[in-house]
């Protein structure tokens, strides 16, 4: 995404979901089923606002330099939990 991160900026990378998706939207372009979503968790949370900065700004980043696969598109979300999705949800829908 334009912006140096090292492994010394990470805390913790996980996987979650299971291997064989119920969601079409996490199966590869080659239809290889075995894509899961990435949850990445950094040490400093300016590093992190410094991510989704860039993510922000750069909508159309892919896979293409980072892994061997075919390129596939790269989406950054925050991870919140249920109440913070619900009062998110309510704040972008007022006028």
């Amino acid at each position: 995404m334009g912006m140096p991160l090292s492994e010394a900026d990470l805390d913790e990378v996980s996987h979650i979901g299971s291997k064989r998706p119920t969601q079409p939207w996490l199966a590869t372009r080659t239809g290889n089923n075995e894509s899961l979503p990435l949850v990445v968790k950094l040490l400093r949370r300016q590093k992190r606002d410094e991510v989704v900065k860039a993510a922000r700004s750069r909508r159309n980043v892919t896979s293409e330099n980072i892994t061997m696969t075919p390129a596939q598109k790269i989406y950054i979300y925050e991870r919140l939990t249920k109440a913070n999705q619900d009062l998110l949800r309510e704040i972008r829908l007022r006028p």
